[in-house]
């Protein structure tokens, strides 16, 4: 399945990485060959031992967590999120949504 255009809602900060569960997990080969074919703007980390889901609070996959340039969490969804409403979250996050 060849991904969404990334570029229009990204930003040089936006990090994305995927929560796995024990039987969910993905080859890492794989995974990056997929970032290199579909030249993905944001850098994708595989928490393959689990332990950002606590300290994020994780609880379903995907959850989306915005977090701002001081670290301070400021968005956390749960569940599919449209690009429209990314879009509108980062534009948020970044002051251009006032």
């Amino acid at each position: 399945m060849r991904p969404r255009r990334y570029d229009s809602i990204t930003t040089r900060q936006r990090v994305q990485w995927r929560l796995q569960k024990e039987s969910q997990r993905e080859d890492t080969e794989r995974a990056a060959a997929f970032i290199c074919t579909h030249g993905l703007p944001f850098q994708v980390l595989m928490d393959r031992e689990g332990v950002l889901k606590e300290p994020y609070d994780v609880l379903w996959v995907p959850t989306t967590v915005l977090v701002d340039a001081e670290g301070v969490i400021c968005s956390v969804c749960v569940g599919t999120m449209t690009a429209k409403t990314l879009r509108s979250q980062i534009q948020a996050l970044l002051g251009k949504g006032k």
